[in-house]
């Protein structure tokens, strides 16, 4: 499998430069465990044109637009956040500087991940829309390329040590979902014990993990129904399920904090997809937040607008991914 890294460098030799200062992306195309220099991406500067398509500069304006809104609520509207002087921007232009950020971003949307001495919280949060792996890492470029390439070779083909397991849930995984749960969705939206319980009865086979080192940290679920569209009922009645049902529901797709951002989410959703397609499913369904959207996109799922669900009180959308 082929695929693309971003790394910012000043030398060509480490991986030494933040985010914020990189003007030229070094892109390596990794082949299983090798690795070339495959092109040097310019940034442009404030004011000057970037060739991208005009839907990419949709999407780069939607999420500029998106995060200055993200950063003034977490700003509290105030005239300054984080270091001194900075504005909400973090970079002394205000919300101009989410805009540099996602136009940044635009430039190496094709690749899997990015190296970097740092990146901030507000581009990681960018970059985890766009399903893009983030590496914090100051060492010399081959050697975070070898380890990061061995990572994803052994990810890609279920490679990872005992330590690092991917299979279906079992009753006595109960408590260790009900903790992820509870660590991945507010209280209005998560599964309680007890329904989370019911579903491990009627469906554990439905149920995908990822463990490490015996703590469940990625979790993929969802009952298999001949109903077309994901109803909020499915959540509590397990009666809607029909192991030879024609549609695979996903009710959560969820990594623990300390897992985010090294494409475990990505690889058990695709691991969830398979599966679904060797039981002969016509497809999966999903319901998610707008800011979502992008990552199953990236997946090959379709949305179909906004989605009946109220669950939560919240706003979602419906995915469909058809074999």
């Amino acid at each position: 499998m082929r695929y693309k890294i971003a790394v910012g460098s000043s030398d060509g030799v480490n991986v030494n430069l933040k985010f914020g200062e990189v003007n030229n992306f070094l892109i390596y195309e990794v082949d299983g465990l090798k690795f070339k220099l495959l092109e040097e991406r310019e940034v442009k500067k404030e004011n000057e044109s970037i060739d991208i398509d005009d839907n990419k500069k949709q999407d780069v304006a939607n999420d500029a637009k998106n995060n200055c809104g993200n950063i003034l609520q977490e700003c509290g509207n105030q005239s300054s956040c984080g270091s001194a002087g900075s504005g909400c921007g973090g970079n002394g232009k205000g919300c101009n500087g989410s805009s540099d950020v996602a136009t940044k971003i635009s430039v190496i949307d094709d690749c899997r991940c990015i190296l970097c001495k740092k990146v901030g919280f507000q581009a990681q949060k960018q970059f985890e829309k766009k399903a893009i792996a983030v590496f914090d890492i100051e060492v010399d470029i081959d050697s975070a390329l070898t380890k990061i390439a061995d990572y994803f070779d052994k990810l890609d083909n279920h490679k990872l040590n005992k330590k690092f397991e991917v299979r279906k849930a079992t009753k006595s995984d109960l408590d260790g979902i009900v903790e992820l749960e509870s660590l991945c969705f507010p209280e209005s939206e998560a599964a309680t014990s007890k329904s989370l319980s019911e579903r491990l009865d009627a469906y554990a086979n439905h149920f995908l993990v990822t463990v490490y080192d015996g703590k469940i940290i990625t979790l993929v679920d969802g009952l298999v129904t001949d109903e077309e569209d994901l109803l909020d009922e499915m959540y509590e009645d397990t009666n809607f399920h029909k192991e030879d049902g024609k549609w695979q529901m996903i009710f959560g797709v969820e990594t623990h904090p300390d897992y985010r951002g090294k494409g475990l989410a990505k690889a058990l959703v695709e691991r969830f997809i398979q599966l679904a397609e060797s039981e002969d499913r016509l497809g999966l369904v999903l319901t998610c937040k707008e800011e979502l959207l992008d990552f199953y996109e990236d997946l090959g799922f379709v949305s179909e607008g906004l989605s009946k669900s109220n669950h939560g009180g919240v706003v979602w959308y419906q995915m469909r991914y058809r074999f």
